[in-house]
């Protein structure tokens, strides 16, 4: 018997935020006050939540089967392929908006932490006896 299977997944994109770490003297000259509290510092949102997403993840799973008899004996090998169209879609990224790294490097906003895995190969055999 032959077998050939496939799952395709069509997903949203991971939410793009953009997180912005505004220090009291950032602040105090339009409140005319210190945060209160004592707080040093305040996360704000440059970017509304859920108003902006990343690239749509399509992803092809694919299966190949073969299964061989002999009497009762039954030998199935398969094969995964998984990312068939061995696409990178951006799983995670940095959200952070600032200044750039602690180094003075560039900034990191919307740096991918996290990528769709290549596409790869599994083999597999199950024995029925």
């Amino acid at each position: 018997m032959r077998r050939v299977t496939a799952v395709f997944q069509s997903l949203p994109g991971v939410p793009v935020l953009a997180l912005y770490r505004a220090t009291n003297a950032e602040i105090k000259p339009s409140l005319d006050r210190d945060l209160s509290g004592g707080a040093g510092d305040v996360l704000v949102h440059l970017v509304k939540p859920g108003t902006m997403y990343g690239e749509r993840l399509y992803q092809l799973d694919m299966r190949f089967e073969r299964t061989f008899g002999a009497g009762r004996t039954r030998l199935a090998v398969n094969a995964d392929i998984y990312n068939v169209l061995n696409a990178s879609t951006v799983l995670a990224h940095n959200n952070a908006f600032g200044r750039g790294s602690p180094t003075g490097g560039p900034a990191v906003w919307l740096t991918p932490t996290e990528i769709l895995p290549a596409r790869f190969l599994k083999l597999g055999a199950q024995l029925r006896f």
